[in-house]
């Protein structure tokens, strides 16, 4: 996500810019050294996961089960961060369509695989998992090949995926602040979860569907942050700072009035949305108390992530990775 989010404001900027020479070095180093990271990331993956997993106190009825989904999952890594990868790069080239409909193919082939291999192969946890990544690996490969129609002005050379230098060096300095602002989050996420597990598997559902409801309600801020984020550096690569700052303040304004809304529903209809994942009564009460607590934060959350992306937009990517940090 790190090599992604630095890759989205260099390419942004390029664009912007209408420097497509460099926009082409900036995609092809990206694509690079995204599958590079996924390599390593997949062999750590698939050596420390049952140990984590141990360490976070796991229960030991669903430590095995877990240790499949995980391992499966790092197997994918690579496809994972190819959809993800070329999402973030077809969005800093200001098409937000396209990482939308892969999106939708994503999810729906996801449910499908799901049906298939856990109710028809009775694949259990691992047929989830390979429904996941299997969904994302193809919805991946339909990015890259839109964006190898050459509609954006550049493309991936996949004759020469030899790393730029230069442009790796830039990819990492505005990419690594995010890297270590994702790094934080997701710590703190395991911390949370490693909490969680210590108060037995009901407590752990409802943790578990407070972070897909509340992952629901995010999704509008995320996709705020992600479209100033590009605005910005689109903007900025043109010069033009005064339509930069009107856009800033208008997708504050939309974030504001998005958060209240959701909030809103969520308060009063989330436990609807919780009974859908059919946990048992125990679960489902702690879950929606849950929910109703951080009701009353989205607004917060939601100016955050807009300032946050703009700033990384324009190049700050260390001051909103500061804040991301000290928020976790």
């Amino acid at each position: 996500m790190g090599v992604s989010m630095g890759a989205n404001i260099i390419v942004s900027q390029y664009k912007g810019a209408k420097d497509h020479e460099n926009l082409e070095k900036a995609m092809t180093t990206t694509f690079t050294l995204s599958m590079l990271t996924g390599i390593v990331i997949t062999v750590l993956g698939l050596l420390f996961t049952r140990p984590l997993l141990e360490l976070l106190g796991t229960p030991e009825e669903i430590l095995d089960k877990s240790a499949t989904y995980l391992r499966i999952v790092f197997i994918g890594t690579c496809g994972n961060i190819v959809y993800n990868g070329m999402n973030g790069l077809i969005r800093g080239l200001g098409d937000a369509k396209k990482p939308m409909y892969a999106l939708i193919i994503a999810a729906i082939m996801n449910i499908i695989l799901d049906a298939v291999f856990v109710i028809l192969f009775h694949w259990d946890v691992a047929g989830v998992a390979w429904a996941t990544i299997i969904s994302h690996f193809a919805s991946g490969l339909l990015l890259l090949w839109w964006q190898s129609k050459g509609e954006y002005g550049a493309t991936i050379n996949f004759r020469n995926l030899k790393p730029d230098k230069h442009m790796s060096g830039l990819i990492v300095r505005l990419g690594l602040p995010a890297a270590i602002q994702n790094a934080a989050f997701a710590s703190g996420m395991l911390v949370t979860q490693g909490f969680a597990n210590r108060f037995g598997t009901n407590f752990i559902a409802a943790n578990a569907i407070i972070m897909k409801v509340d992952g629901f309600a995010m999704m509008p801020m995320m996709g705020l942050q992600a479209a100033i984020t590009t605005y910005v550096g689109q903007n900025i690569g043109a010069g033009d700072v005064k339509r930069t700052n009107q856009g800033i303040r208008s997708t504050v304004g939309m974030s504001i009035g998005f958060s209240i809304i959701l909030g809103f529903i969520l308060y009063f209809c989330g436990k609807y949305l919780m009974a859908a994942f059919n946990v048992n009564e125990r679960a489902l009460e702690m879950g929606v108390r849950g929910l109703r607590f951080l009701c009353f934060f989205y607004v917060f959350m939601a100016v955050q992530n807009v300032l946050g992306g703009a700033l990384r937009g324009a190049g700050a990517s260390t001051a909103s990775a500061l804040v991301g940090v000290i928020t976790t």
